[in-house]
């Protein structure tokens, strides 16, 4: 599972992105999911651009990744 989001400041693109993920994180273990069931994948924070024609890209603001990956067993929890 990926979550993104996008603002104009860093600092709030990955605050935001992180309440995002906490919440993620509460719902997996009302479901269930162990945390030793539940790993980082990727974390990442980079510069967005416009590329209007003609002209030189525009930095939009910033956008904080962070992707995990979960152990579910047995198979049926996933339809829960």
């Amino acid at each position: 599972v990926t979550v993104q989001t996008e603002d104009k400041d860093l600092k709030v693109a990955k605050q935001k992105n992180d309440e995002k993920v906490t919440k993620l994180l509460g719902l997996a273990k009302e479901k269930g999911i162990a945390t030793e069931d539940i790993q980082t994948a990727y974390t990442n924070i980079e510069p967005v651009y416009d590329y209007p024609p003609n002209v030189k890209p525009v930095k939009r603001g910033y956008r904080a990744t962070v992707s995990l990956s979960f152990k579910i067993s047995p198979i049926d929890k996933v339809t829960d």
